[in-house]
């Protein structure tokens, strides 16, 4: 899942070969390109605490990219446009305060740089438990804070288990969060009952892990 970007970016520094982000909101993928351009051009691994009041920043950052394709093009002109309103809107804010989310587990961010450097982050825009393309098989997919979604809703719990069945290889795996609700909720019980069929799941120290039969 694209979200803050950042299970992209662990999945590259620790080896991945390669990478596809997916999300149902495609200005997680803008703000995933800002923070690609970040660690690319300044060296950072994140942005300031408040980017949209620090349009500055952002302005400092635009002036140095490069765009390597017609997607970072677009996201380049989103960043021009938000920072125009910013600017002249106090008010505008497209962030939630991310103060508690920074705690970076990448010690190294020169060899994150170079790790992304010639890789292609190919963006799709869908909901993983609605339609999806099931064209291309993938041995991880991590669905960070997303199963959370589905409430307890069985046919979205279903709908969801047969597509990830469909978009993993043998024996692949999905890694899972249980940040949002408790860990022996009735909707997470619900949850696994509905997987049971086709996955197997373990629980692991951030969350569990289903991995395909």
């Amino acid at each position: 899942v694209c979200g803050s970007g950042d299970q992209a970016f662990y999945s590259h520094f620790g080896g991945a070969k390669d990478v596809d982000i997916f999300d149902i909101n495609k200005l997680t993928y803008y703000y995933f390109l800002l923070r690609k351009w970040s660690i690319e051009y300044l060296g950072e691994f994140y942005p300031p605490r408040d980017i949209s009041k620090n349009t500055s920043w952002i302005k400092n950052l635009l002036s140095l990219v490069e765009c390597k394709s017609y997607e970072e093009q677009s996201a380049l002109l989103f960043w021009h446009l938000f920072t125009k309103r910013a600017s002249e809107d106090s008010n505008s804010n497209l962030f939630y305060h991310i103060s508690n989310y920074q705690r970076n587990a990448i010690d190294d961010v020169e060899k994150l740089r170079k790790s992304i450097a010639d890789k292609e982050f190919k963006f799709i825009r869908e909901d993983i438990t609605g339609e999806v393309d099931k064209s291309k098989k993938y041995d991880i997919v991590i669905a960070s804070n997303i199963l959370e979604y589905c409430q307890g809703n069985i046919l979205k719990l279903i709908r969801t288990r047969d597509n990830l069945y469909s978009l993993l290889v043998p024996g692949g795996m999905v890694v899972c969060s249980n940040l949002i609700r408790e860990p022996e909720s009735d909707s997470l019980s619900l949850e696994k009952t509905v997987f049971r069929s086709q996955f197997a799941a373990q629980d692991v120290s951030c969350g569990y892990v289903y991995t395909k039969k």
